[in-house]
């Protein structure tokens, strides 16, 4: 609903804060409740589905149970909305948001496809709810950003739009599927601030998508002792680059076997030796950024050839 509060907020898009402010977190609670209300047949899971929740919250938070904010009856649904709206730690918060919707998401779509008559063309659908989720997220200049299971950190809204999604989106593909689950593990490696092993997904990504061409077209290659620079050579070879320009070429090829090729070589690829290696959230953004570019330039190459 564009509410004049919500269409006149004061808000700066670059500006964005990985805190759940109380009101934030009322609104995601909302939205939880229009989806596990959706039919009779959604809510009458819902008890098991948020005992469901309970469990897995307590087995990751190495919890014995969660703790109790209220006197009286208290449910599994009450017991985890009173966990989201009072927990401190904000990336408890958020693993709680990204447990909650995965519950969601894979109980609705399986009664989805169970039963298809007129109830459920008026039900909401799970991908309503994580759009207005998402759509919460940017209101409030919150950067994260649900997307298929996983919980997003953005840097920027331009970056995260101009650059990011474009590349999560051309990844759906299903030759790509290996790719982009570990495009989403980097993401996830990135959120719980594991540098090195999210570089280390990003050039799996880099290399699989590559592979991933190479399977589809044909091309020879050796799959398993082909890294990217030999990858990016059969790709070259077999015209998936640009060769109108040679300069420009050169230009694509430099930027690929000397920039994400050599962050994972020279960061977390190999043995660290004796001194434990450093990888700063600065550098691990970077690569993230630049793998991202340049998936999305292999898989649009790939689409030009036909």
């Amino acid at each position: 609903m564009n509410l004049f509060s919500r269409v006149h907020r004061n808000k700066s898009p670059e500006a964005l804060s990985y805190e759940l402010p109380e009101g934030l977190r009322n609104q995601i609670v909302h939205i939880w409740e229009k989806g596990f209300a959706a039919n009779e047949r959604i809510s009458s899971g819902a008890p098991l589905a948020y005992e469901r929740i309970y469990k897995i919250l307590c087995e990751e938070h190495r919890l014995l149970s969660i703790p109790v904010y209220s006197s009286g009856s208290i449910t599994h649904e009450i017991a985890v909305i009173e966990y989201f709206l009072n927990v401190e730690d904000v990336s408890k918060a958020v693993d709680i948001v990204q447990i909650v919707f995965r519950t969601m998401e894979a109980m609705v779509h399986r009664t989805f496809n169970a039963w298809n008559d007129d109830i459920f063309a008026r039900a909401p659908r799970t991908a309503d709810m994580i759009d207005e989720l998402n759509t919460r997220f940017r209101e409030n200049n919150v950067g994260y950003q649900y997307w298929q299971g996983e919980i997003i950190k953005q840097e920027s809204q331009f970056t995260h739009s101009e650059i990011v999604t474009p590349a999560l989106q051309v990844l759906q593909q299903s030759h790509l599927a290996g790719a982009n689950q570990e495009f989403l593990c980097a993401h996830d490696h990135f959120r719980h601030g594991r540098f090195k092993e999210c570089i280390n997904e990003c050039l799996k990504a880099f290399e699989s998508t590559m592979k991933a061409i190479c399977d589809k077209r044909g091309w020879t290659y050796n799959p398993t002792r082909d890294t990217a620079s030999a990858l990016i050579k059969a790709c070259e070879n077999n015209g998936l680059f640009p060769v109108f320009l040679e300069s420009h070429l050169t230009a694509v090829r430099t930027a690929l076997e000397s920039g994400v090729p050599t962050a994972r070589n020279r960061t977390s690829g190999h043995g660290q030796g004796s001194q434990p290696t450093d990888v700063s959230e600065e550098f691990a953004r970077y690569v993230m950024n630049l793998t991202a570019t340049n998936v999305r330039f292999l898989a649009d190459s790939d689409e030009k050839l036909g």
